[in-house]
């Protein structure tokens, strides 16, 4: 098993924080390992998972293993990536340890719904450079701090905007308030999620995107945008019929037709993975 970074890492460079927070820390810690300790289903693991976030906030870096990689991603208790690693010890692993294979293998990827931007970080550790778009202002900022922490400023470029079929400003809908750095931040509005906040946002076509960075080739594309894909995809399609790249995707219930169709019609050959998502082979 990997060994995750020991609390001194975690508490680097805070320099003079608030006693109250590292008192919080302290007993979060604390909390952490026990719970690490207790045997339990994994439903009711979850459970008790999404009440002791809250009940013990940590406020800090927070190591999250990947593959040999061990990147480290700041929280104010308010990211889900860094939230699942500092109480579970790992988030979405499978996919994660796909995406480590994927992009050992790749020179540059893209990160299409970065959100605060493991996969980005985890493709550049691994030698990769790297785009990564999230659409979210507070969310881009807490990405720059991750790849700033991380010293990857040099691999990977965050790109604050989203991607769709045309440029334009639209309303982007949010299910959480703007105390928390939510997924499920969608272009489209959904059904089954009441919103909490709604903010002004900007897509980009993605050609005109790639036009404008002279992108070249790219061999793994990670895209994550509630709803969306099958937008993003048709504006990319000239471009993943040059590059053939390996495409780790989440595909909506609605969208799922319209996306495989499109995929097949590439050339791609589709494997579900956990919950709503799929790699795409060339």
């Amino acid at each position: 098993m990997t060994q995750e970074p020991s609390a001194m890492l975690m508490f680097a460079n805070l320099g003079e924080t608030h006693p109250a927070i590292l008192e919080g820390n302290r007993l979060a810690l604390e909390r952490q390992k026990a719970f690490r300790a207790e045997r339990m289903p994994p439903a009711e693991r979850r459970a008790a998972h999404n009440k002791l976030k809250h009940q013990f906030p940590f406020h800090g870096f927070v190591g999250c293993p990947v593959g040999p990689l061990t990147p480290i991603m700041f929280s104010a208790n308010d990211d889900v990536v860094a939230w699942n690693y500092f109480w579970m010890g790992d988030y979405e692993k499978d996919i994660l340890d796909l995406w480590y294979e994927v992009t050992s293998k790749t020179k540059v990827a893209l990160d299409i719904g970065a959100y605060t931007g493991l996969f980005s970080l985890v493709a550049a550790m691994n030698g990769n450079e790297v785009h990564a778009f999230e659409i979210v202002p507070r969310t881009v900022e807490r990405a720059k701090i991750n790849v700033l922490a991380n010293g990857l400023e040099k691999k990977i470029q965050l790109h604050p905007f989203g991607l769709s079929n045309e440029d334009s400003v639209i309303d982007l809908h949010m299910p959480r308030g703007q105390d928390f750095l939510g997924t499920g931040n969608s272009i489209d509005m959904k059904t089954n999620k009441p919103l909490a906040d709604k903010t002004l946002a900007y897509v980009r076509s993605f050609q005109t995107f790639a036009k404008e960075v002279e992108l070249g080739s790219f061999g793994a594309l990670k895209i994550d945008v509630e709803g969306h894909e099958f937008e993003v995809l048709s504006t990319m399609k000239p471009l993943l019929e040059k590059h053939r790249p390996t495409m780790i995707i989440e595909i909506s219930g609605r969208n799922k037709p319209a996306v495989r169709g499109l995929l097949k019609e590439l050339g791609y050959r589709v494997e579900s993975l956990k919950g709503m998502n799929h790699v795409a082979y060339p």
